[in-house]
C-alpha cells in the first residue's frame, strides 16, 4: 500500500475516533446531569454544599467542569433557588437603619462630587454625608449611619488601587456600582466605587440590564488553579475582564488573586455557587454595573 494511502486511512480513523470520543463525552455529561437532577429531586437536604459533595461521592466526578453539572441542576430546581441565593449572596443583607437610606458618605472634593452626581442618577433621594477621611466614610456605612460610601478603586495609570481594596476587607464592605471620572486635563481617569454592606441579586435591579461585573478573590500559594477556574468560568458563560495578584500582608508565600468577570444574571449565580462549594478561600468583592 502506498504510504500516502496509508496516511489517509489513519487520518480517517483518527476522525472516527475523535467523533466517538465527542459523542461519549456528550453522553457522559447527559448522564451526569440526569444524576444531578435526580439527586436534587430525591434529597431531603436543602444545603447546596452537601448535595455537591454527595454528587462527587456517587459519580467519582473530579473536575470543576463536572461540578458545573450539579450546580446547574441545583439552580434549576425551585426548592433550592432561595437557599442558594442566600448561600452565595455578595455581602450580608441587613435592614437599612432608619435615616441612613440613600445617604452616601465621602470626603468632599471635585472628583468625589462628580462620582456622587453619577451615582445619584440611580439612587432615589441620594443624600451626601461628608467625612474627614475615607476611613470615616467606611465606618459610617459599617456603623449604619449611611447606606453607602464612595472610594476610588482603580485608575488608568496605576491600575487596581490595593490600599482601598484593603479597606473593603477591613470593614466587610462590597462594591455595588462603579463610575469612571476623568481627570481635569483629560489624560487619565479613575473608577470610583459605590460601597455598601450588600449587593442585591441582579434580578432585583434594573430589569432591562442583564450584564454585570462580578469581582472576587481567592487565596493561593501559586496560580496553578487559574487555568481550570478560567475554563469553568467560561463554561458558566463568564468573560474575564481583569486578573490581578499580590502577596498578602501576613504571609508573603500566600497571594491574593482578584478576578473580574463580565457575566449575565443567571450565569453569575452558577459561578458563585461553584466558587462557594470549591474554594475555601473564595471571597466575593462586588456584583455591579458600571455607570
Amino acid at each position: 500500500m502506498h504510504s500516502n494511502d496509508k496516511l489517509a486511512i489513519l487520518l480517517d480513523n483518527l476522525k472516527i475516533c475523535d467523533g466517538r470520543t465527542a459523542r461519549d463525552f456528550e453522553q457522559q455529561n447527559i448522564c451526569l446531569y440526569e444524576i444531578a437532577t435526580q439527586l436534587c429531586e430525591s434529597s431531603d437536604s436543602i444545603e447546596p454544599a452537601e448535595l455537591v459533595t454527595r454528587f462527587f461521592e456517587l459519580t467519582g466526578a473530579q473536575s470543576l467542569a463536572d461540578a458545573i453539572l450539579i450546580c446547574s441542576a441545583l439552580i434549576s430546581h425551585p426548592s433550592f433557588i432561595e437557599p442558594i441565593r442566600h448561600a452565595v449572596s455578595v455581602g450580608h443583607d441587613e435592614q437599612t437603619p432608619a435615616g441612613s437610606h440613600s445617604r452616601i458618605a465621602y470626603t468632599k472634593n471635585k472628583y468625589n462630587d462628580l462620582a456622587f452626581e453619577s451615582f445619584s442618577e440611580k439612587i432615589n433621594g441620594a443624600r451626601a454625608h461628608y467625612t474627614a477621611s475615607l476611613a470615616d466614610a467606611c465606618e459610617a456605612v459599617n456603623d449604619g449611619e449611611c447606606e453607602f460610601c464612595i472610594l476610588p478603586v482603580r485608575n488608568s495609570i496605576d491600575g487596581r488601587l490595593w490600599g482601598f481594596y484593603s479597606m473593603l476587607d477591613r470593614y466587610g464592605l462590597k462594591i455595588c456600582s462603579i463610575c469612571s471620572v476623568e481627570s481635569l486635563d483629560g489624560i487619565s481617569s479613575t473608577d470610583y466605587a459605590l460601597i455598601g454592606k450588600f449587593c442585591p441579586e441582579p434580578t432585583k435591579r434594573v430589569q432591562n440590564v442583564s450584564r454585570y461585573i462580578f469581582e472576587f478573590s481567592v487565596l493561593s500559594e501559586n496560580g496553578d488553579f487559574i487555568s481550570e477556574l478560567l475554563h469553568a468560568a467560561n463554561l458558566c458563560g463568564a468573560t474575564p475582564l481583569f486578573i490581578d495578584s499580590r502577596p498578602v500582608e501576613y504571609d508573603v508565600q500566600l497571594c491574593r488573586y482578584i478576578f473580574s468577570f463580565y457575566t449575565e444574571a443567571k450565569d453569575s449565580l452558577l459561578l458563585r455557587l461553584l466558587l462557594v462549594t470549591h474554594y475555601d478561600s473564595y471571597s466575593p468583592i462586588g456584583l455591579y454595573q458600571k455607570n
